[in-house]
This record gives structure tokens, C-alpha cells and sequence, in this order.
């Protein structure tokens, strides 16, 4: 179907034949690759955290207001956690989220489907 558009619109020339043949391996290069089950099991796990923290937090803040005395004791054991034990949390965390953001963007950027960048002030 391609292979036809592309010689309609260029004609049967060189040109439209280097176009053609460009074409077809950018699609065979961008095409889904069939992964087994234990990858689609990790992919699924992997989607898992960033809804769940989302989630979570709405939960929190629902919380709050409905029980606010178990919110208060709930919150007066998270601030018995050591310092030092909170920032590795938040650390993994970040490290995690950070790592999936730089991985989707040169996903994306390899694939030619990048964001602009944002201009310049």
C-alpha cells in the first residue's frame, strides 16, 4: 500500500525508488517486536508504580478528612521513620522515575516522535 502511494505521488524514478526503499526499512526497524510473556509480565510490573503512588496520595488526602485522629497517628509514625531511612525512600523514588522519564525520552527521540523543546526565555 505504501509502495504504491509513494510511486503515485513520485513517479517510477530513481528518487522514488530510494524513497521506497527507505521507507520499508524504517518501518521494519520501527515495527513491534514480539516479546514472550515473562517480558510482557516485567513491562505490566514495571506500569505498576507511578498509578499506585498517584493512588496513593488521593488516598491520603481523602483520608485526612474522614478519620482525621487515625490520619494524625498515621502520620505521627511516619515521623518516627530516621532521617536517613526517608531518604533512601525518597531517593529510590526519584532515581526510579527519574531513570523512566530519560528512558521514554530517547525511546521517543530515537522513533523521531520527541517534544520540541520548550523555547528559550
Amino acid at each position: 500500500m505504501m509502495s504504491l502511494l509513494l510511486k503515485g505521488l513520485l513517479g517510477s524514478g530513481r528518487l522514488a525508488l530510494e524513497t521506497l526503499a527507505a521507507a520499508e526499512s524504517t518501518a521494519v526497524e520501527s515495527a513491534p517486536v514480539s516479546k514472550g510473556r515473562y517480558d510482557a509480565t516485567v513491562n505490566a510490573l514495571n506500569r505498576l508504580p507511578r498509578p499506585a503512588l498517584a493512588l496513593g496520595v488521593l488516598g491520603i488526602l481523602g483520608w485526612a478528612p474522614l478519620d482525621p485522629e487515625g490520619f494524625a497517628q498515621a502520620m505521627q509514625a511516619y515521623a518516627l521513620v530516621p532521617e536517613w531511612l526517608a531518604g533512601t525512600w525518597f531517593g529510590v523514588v526519584a532515581f526510579y522515575f527519574t531513570s523512566r522519564h530519560f528512558e521514554r525520552r530517547l525511546e521517543l527521540k530515537s522513533r523521531g516522535d520527541a517534544p520540541p523543546p520548550p523555547p528559550a526565555p
